[in-house]
């Protein structure tokens, strides 16, 4: 069995833990270790880098241009208020418990998504691939469309004004599904639901928690739906 600093070695992986370790990194490094420091900024980063590792730098506010090779990035638990732009290759992205109010455009090959614990409102769209999408204690009241390719969703914690699929119930806090079960059946919601677009009342109905006053006040729309004329 490999111990650390043989993987690190075999890997082209440079860890820094003071500033003098800077000078280990070369135009060869694939893999970059440098969490748990107190960095205050990061150098150019050499073109040749895959992997970046940079959580845990609690005076950390952002980060330079990301080479077009990175496929994985983890800058969680920094301080950092944006992203650059993020490579086309890049296919994980960890960048929970920072001070993130937006997202820069997410590549299409990006699989996994942890951006939980931020000041996020809103999220782009989500490439065909993504797989796990882990979103919750932001500050969210829609979701952009789900993909099908999607089998994980963590999106509680957060105040939306959505329906999310029935299948991710349970990867949600049980007391805040319990909330929110609660409050998609009332008819506030509903209607504003609704006034966003009124297709919506067929998945209402499909889950069977339409509000009375509701399905009063959609009865001819209702009624159209279920003589199958729309």
């Amino acid at each position: 069995m490999k111990t650390y600093l043989e993987y690190i070695k075999e890997n082209k992986s440079v860890l820094v833990k003071s500033q003098k370790d800077w000078n280990k990194v070369s135009d060869q490094t694939i893999e970059l270790w440098c969490s748990d420091d107190q960095l205050t900024s990061l150098p150019s980063l050499p073109n040749s880098l895959k992997k970046l590792y940079c959580s845990h730098n609690p005076q950390l506010t952002s980060l330079p241009s990301l080479p077009t090779s990175l496929d994985f990035l983890s800058c969680s638990d920094d301080q950092l208020t944006s992203l650059p732009e993020l490579p086309s290759n890049l296919k994980g992205l960890l960048c929970s418990s920072n001070q993130l109010t937006s997202l820069p455009s997410l590549p299409e090959n990006l699989q996994i998504l942890n951006c939980s614990s931020n000041q996020l409102i809103s999220i782009p769209s989500l490439p065909i691939n993504l797989k796990e999408l882990n979103c919750h204690n932001n500050q969210l009241s829609s979701l952009p469309p789900l993909t099908n390719s999607l089998v994980k969703l963590y999106c509680f914690n957060n105040p939306l004004e959505c329906l999310i699929p029935e299948k991710f119930y349970h990867q949600q806090h049980s007391i805040w599904l319990e909330k929110y079960l609660t409050k998609i059946q009332t008819y506030e919601f509903q209607k504003r639901l609704l006034e966003k677009d009124s297709n919506q009342i067929h998945e209402l109905m499909k889950r069977n928690i339409i509000n009375d006053k509701i399905r009063d006040e959609f009865k001819n729309l209702i009624s159209s739906m279920e003589w199958g004329l729309i």
